[in-house]
Formats: C-alpha cells, sequence, structure tokens
C-alpha cells in the first residue's frame, strides 16, 4: 500500500536520465550564472524554438525537427537551473514557464497535425490530437494534485520523456509509431496519477484536503490606539420596560 506521498512516491523510471539532466544542468549553472542572461529569455527561447520545430515538422523536414525540439527541450530544462544559480526563482517565473511550455507543446503538436493532414493521414491526425490531449492531461493531473496539497510527480511520461520520444521518432523519421506510444504512455501515466491520488486520499476518508491556515507573526500584529479601539460592550442589559 502506498504511504502518504510525504513519506513516498509510486517508482518512477527515470533515474538515469534525472543524473544526466543534472550534471548538464550544473554545467550550464557554472556558465552562465554570472551572466545578465534573464531564465525567462530562455524560456522564451524555449517556444520559439518549439514554433521552429513545428514549422519544419510540416515542411516534412523531421530529422531537423527533431533536433530542435530537443534543443528547445534542453531550453526548457535549463531555465529553472539558471534561476536556481541567481537565486531568482519567483512566483512568476513558475507561472510563465507553465504556461509556455503548454504552448511548446500544442505548436509542436499543431505541426504533426497539420504535416499528416497534408499527407492525407486520417489515423495519425486523430493520434496527434490524442496525444495533445494526453499530455495537456498529464500536467493537468499534477497541477491538480498540487493544488489539493499532493506533491503528485509519478508516472512514465511526463514532459521530458514525451521530449526526448518525440525527438527521437523524427530522427529516425518513425514519426507515426512515436505518436502511438506517447498516445498509451501518456493515458498509462494520467491513470497512474488517479491512482496515486485515490490510495493517498483514501487516508483523508473521501474529506478535502485542509490547508494549514497562516498565523501571523507577533510582530505583524499591530494595536490601535486607545482612542481609535472601540469600546468594550457592557455585560449588564437592563429589562425593557413593558
Amino acid at each position: 500500500m502506498v504511504t502518504r506521498w510525504e513519506e513516498r512516491e509510486l517508482p518512477k523510471v527515470r533515474p538515469f536520465l534525472k543524473m544526466k539532466v543534472e550534471f548538464i544542468s550544473q554545467k550550464f549553472m557554472v556558465l552562465f550564472s554570472g551572466s545578465r542572461l534573464s531564465p525567462n529569455i530562455l524560456t522564451t527561447t524555449g517556444l520559439l524554438l518549439s514554433g521552429f520545430g513545428s514549422w519544419t515538422i510540416t515542411q516534412g523536414r523531421h530529422s531537423l525537427a527533431g533536433s530542435v525540439i530537443f534543443l528547445a527541450g534542453l531550453f526548457d530544462l535549463f531555465d529553472g537551473a539558471l534561476a536556481r544559480a541567481k537565486n531568482s526563482s519567483n512566483s512568476f517565473g513558475a507561472f510563465y514557464d507553465s504556461t509556455v511550455d503548454r504552448f511548446s507543446e500544442a505548436l509542436i503538436y499543431l505541426g504533426i497535425v497539420i504535416y499528416f493532414l497534408q499527407q492525407g493521414d486520417s489515423l495519425a491526425i486523430i493520434l496527434g490530437y490524442l496525444t495533445l490531449v494526453g499530455s495537456f492531461m498529464v500536467s493537468y493531473t499534477r497541477a491538480r494534485a498540487e493544488g489539493l496539497g499532493y506533491r503528485c510527480r509519478v508516472g512514465w511520461m511526463t514532459r521530458p520523456e514525451r521530449i526526448i520520444t518525440l525527438s527521437l521518432g523524427l530522427l529516425v523519421h518513425q514519426l507515426k509509431i512515436t505518436l502511438w506510444v506517447l498516445v498509451v504512455l501518456t493515458n498509462i501515466t494520467i491513470f497512474q496519477r488517479i491512482y496515486f491520488m485515490w490510495i493517498n486520499s483514501r487516508e483523508k476518508k473521501g474529506d478535502a484536503i485542509t490547508v494549514e491556515k497562516k498565523v501571523p507573526s507577533p510582530r505583524m500584529k499591530m494595536e490601535l490606539p486607545v482612542q481609535l479601539q472601540s469600546p468594550k460592550k457592557s455585560t449588564n442589559f437592563r429589562k425593557e420596560k413593558k
């Protein structure tokens, strides 16, 4: 039985990938941590590269598209690493990064749908649409779970895996097979997260997860001057005469 998320998560099949990504991110932070480069600039650059990669897909230049999309994915990884290195992480940066990620994926799958529309392949068009829905639902399930107080990062096909799988599929010119893989694994990931939430929420017996109320610091407590304080109500009440 899976315990609470603070103690344990369902296993993820990417320890080797995570180790390599962290190694590359560390090298990147050393190179650019002292520069004036902004993490949001990297995020925007990744979006532009995704748009270019989408266009190259529509032109049938899949090898180039795979390289460009992989590079765009690296920019998406490096923006967070740069923000941590510069100690400039903030709520807007996280919100902007997540929003741009969705736009980037939408652009890529739009290019795929347009390409297969030109080819007249109805099945591949449906696969492209289902892959887009699956990718968005994987991200949504995590965001919804975290909004309820759970750190739901379980599943096989998160964003880094999707980018790598799609890039490899484009490089070897097997885009349709890659879409089949993405459709199946993204939906498996969705059900993994649904199961994760079902198991963990049962400990609450179906009740809504309570959020701790922030108690104001004593330093923030301000007392009004005596003149501005409302007078205390007397506890002695007279009975009205009948």
